[in-house]
This record gives C-alpha cells, structure tokens and sequence, in this order.
C-alpha cells in the first residue's frame, strides 16, 4: 500500500481513525478525523479509482483520458464513495478498509457505466428519431410540392413530367379506396391554395394527422412495389 511521506498507513490506525469519524462528538471532529484518514488512503484509492475506470471504460466522455486526467475527473466521486464507506465501515468484521473501499469503488464504476451506456443508447435514439423525423417531413413537403405545383408556362416540358407522375401515382392509387380517397383530397387542399400538408389534408378528411402520414406512406410503399420511386417521380417533375 503507497503512503504519504510522513504517515503512519497501518491498519490499526485505519481503524482508529475510522472509529473517530463514526463516532464524533461534533461534525467539526469527524471532518478533522476523515482528512486524517483521507491523507492515508488518498493515493491508494485514487489509484484504484482511475485504473479500474481506465480499464473497463466507465465513463464513455473520458476516452482517451490518462491515468492523471482520470484521477482528476473523478476526485469528487472517489470522496464520496470513501465517506459513505468510512460511515458504513463495520470493524467488527476483519475485513481490511482498503479491501473494502476498493470493492466500493468498482461497484460504483459499475453503475456509472451502465448509465453511460443508457445514455448513449438514449443518444442514439433520439438521433434515429430525429434522422427519421427529418425524413418524414421532407417527404411530406416533397408530397405537397409535387401537388401544389402550378403550371410554368415557360417550362411547358417541366409541367407535362409533373402531370404525368400525378396521373402515374392516381393510377396506382385507385387499387386502394382509401388512397384515392387521400389523393384527391391532397389535390383539393392545393387547389384551394393551401399547403397540401398532413395536417391540412387531415382537416378536411376529419381524421387525425397520423392518418394522414400513414395514408402518404402506404402511397410511398405502393408506387415502390410497382417499381416506381417516389424521390424520383418528384425530382421529375
């Protein structure tokens, strides 16, 4: 066990000291007594400490960290696991306070890993959500615009692909009541000048936004299975 220069590190006195801390008179007496003791272990559990997390990789922001940078990280949480062990540290039983603390520290490295990696998985999936949320409504602005566009009468070429991938996705549509239903009311909405959005259809149809986003979806996946890509109809036109 490393010492600091000057201090006495036997167990005995580990011991002492740790019976003063629990059973001080005053807080003023028990802070004295765990910086006493702190001074004695310090080294050893800092050590400890960073190594076993430089080991299993406890925490996923201090990649790359040395053994120094890890120490000085994780200071507060090695002070703290040593109070609560020192407060909870029974004598009686013969098991060396070193030992002890060193089995404290792991478990909770352990805990700060497993919440690491919750987080991480959260991170990640709010990053898929947020990836496919973008999706989602860049095909429903490519679905409106793509419906809402107006004839360019100087781009007669430019419009005549449009009318065409609209007869196109009617003509697939129509297999589907509900789809062609859905289409022809996307279409109405832009007529009357609105922004063909989910929403907007959704209102007029009286049924809800997700269905609506489902109804565009089925449309998608239907134009897909007659080999038609829809990013492709709508880069078209």
């Amino acid at each position: 066990m490393k010492q600091n220069a000057g201090v006495e590190s036997t167990q005995e006195n580990i011991n002492s000291l740790i019976g003063a801390v629990q059973n001080a008179a005053t807080g003023l007496d028990r802070s004295r007594n765990l910086l006493r003791l702190w001074k004695i272990v310090e080294v050893t559990i800092m050590d400890q400490m960073a190594g076993k997390s430089y080991r299993i990789n406890s925490d996923f922001d201090m990649r790359g960290y040395s053994i120094k940078e890890r120490q000085r990280n994780l200071a507060g949480d090695a002070y703290l696991v040593f109070f609560m062990a020192t407060m909870d540290f029974d004598r009686t039983l013969g098991v060396p306070f070193l030992a002890y603390i060193v089995q404290k520290l792991g478990w909770k490295l352990a805990v700060v890993k497993r919440d690491n990696a919750k987080r991480d998985d959260r991170i990640k999936i709010s990053s898929k959500m947020q990836i496919n949320a973008s999706e989602e409504f860049a095909e429903e602005d490519a679905f409106a615009a793509l419906l809402e566009r107006t004839p360019n009468e100087e781009d007669v070429e430019g419009d005549c692909f449009r009318r065409d991938a609209i007869l196109k996705i009617k003509r697939i549509a129509a297999s589907d009541p509900k789809i062609a239903a859905y289409l022809e009311t996307c279409q109405e909405v832009c007529y009357q000048g609105y922004r063909g959005s989910d929403a907007e259809v959704a209102r007029y149809m009286d049924c809800t936004r997700a269905s609506t986003g489902n109804y565009r979806k089925k449309l998608v996946r239907m134009l897909a299975e007659k080999g038609m890509d829809f990013n492709t109809l709508v880069a078209a036109a």
